[in-house]
């Protein structure tokens, strides 16, 4: 089932990957009749996700909802840094398609995601191939669908700020960044610090967030 130079990570490769891709099929084979509900999208959370209620949690979802006829995956929180992965520089100059949703084709993280009928069935080929041609697993998952979106197989878009976070890796805390438009926060046990993103001067729409937010947690 896994395939290259991960094998002996198999297990949780698997592990992670069913988890989603079974989610995908269940969306894929309801045609979004049920599982979609009237966005026609499926919204996926890890175990470990932290919803950011520092921000207007709804309003801003209203928004990312409204655009999932125009993308296969609407992430609501995710790493797209180039000094994480040089693939990242795909993603400028940032296009922006609302006030707080920027167009990414590469990324990293699945703790917060809508994933849309269109999109299951295309990320579902990515990580698998097809009925005719099935493929091993040969990373991880949420690898494979951004490489999907880099050769424009998959359309995605990400919601800046994050409506939701990642406690950090291994117990640990680190910054999450989105450096096409200078976004990143840092979450640990006992604080939210978010780093605004800079005004972009090459789309019709501003962004309004110039700032550097802290919130102490209860």
């Amino acid at each position: 089932f896994v395939s290259g130079d991960r094998w002996k990570e198999g297990d949780k490769l698997l592990g992670c990957a069913l988890s989603h891709s079974e989610l995908w099929l269940s969306l894929a084979e309801d045609e979004g009749k049920s599982l979609g509900g009237t966005a026609g999208a499926l919204l996926v959370l890890e175990d470990d996700a932290v919803l950011n209620s520092a921000r207007p949690f709804e309003l801003l979802l209203q928004e990312v909802l409204a655009h999932t006829a125009d993308y296969d995956v609407l992430l609501l929180g995710a790493m797209a840094d180039e000094s994480w992965a040089k693939e990242c520089s795909r993603n400028s100059p940032p296009q922006w398609v609302s006030d707080h949703l920027v167009r990414v084709k590469y990324f990293g993280g699945f703790w917060g995601y809508l994933m849309t009928v269109r999109g299951a069935r295309r990320a579902l080929r990515a990580l698998w191939g097809t009925v005719d041609w099935p493929k091993p697993l040969t990373g991880d998952c949420d690898i494979l669908v951004a490489c999907a979106c880099a050769t424009g197989h998959l359309d995605a878009a990400l919601c800046v700020p994050h409506l939701v976070l990642h406690p950090g890796w291994f117990g640990g805390c680190s910054n999450t960044r989105c450096s096409s438009v200078d976004y990143e926060y840092v979450l640990d046990a006992k604080r939210l610090v978010e780093i605004g993103a800079r005004r972009s001067l090459s789309s019709r729409y501003s962004q309004r967030l110039a700032f550097v937010r802290e919130r102490e947690s209860d």
